[in-house]
């Protein structure tokens, strides 16, 4: 399964927009989808709030990968690294070209994307 997280996708933004606010929200949806547990993986961004999931809701993680994300807090260095990356993406979307989909386009995205390798966790 592969959510659609707040502010991603055609998912509306949350309140609560931490790592531990949306680990809520992949809760809300695993208890909604009716799963007991479940091998949690996270990709950069999406590993703090698998390692903020699981240390909410253990009860719930069945496993746990991280990719291109770490278990321990960034270092200065990597902190800058992001604000300069961010700040440089902030300014293309002011460049036309780099505008993002229109809203319609991403209509047509499911909230959900089950995989049937889903019943086999």
């Amino acid at each position: 399964m592969a959510p659609d997280l707040p502010g991603i996708g055609v998912s509306e933004l949350t309140s609560d927009v931490s790592m531990e606010g949306i680990a809520t929200v992949v809760k809300e949806i695993i208890e909604a989808e009716e799963i007991e547990q479940a091998a949690i993986i996270g990709h950069s961004m999406g590993g703090y709030i698998a390692l903020a999931f699981a240390e909410k809701y253990p009860e719930l993680l069945a496993g746990l990968g991280l990719f291109h994300s770490t278990a321990t807090e960034d270092n200065d260095e990597k902190k800058q690294a992001g604000k300069k990356a961010l700040s440089l993406l902030k300014s293309m979307v002011r460049n036309p070209f780099l505008k993002p989909p229109h809203p319609k386009c991403l209509r047509r995205l499911p909230k959900l994307i089950i995989r049937s390798c889903m019943n086999t966790l």
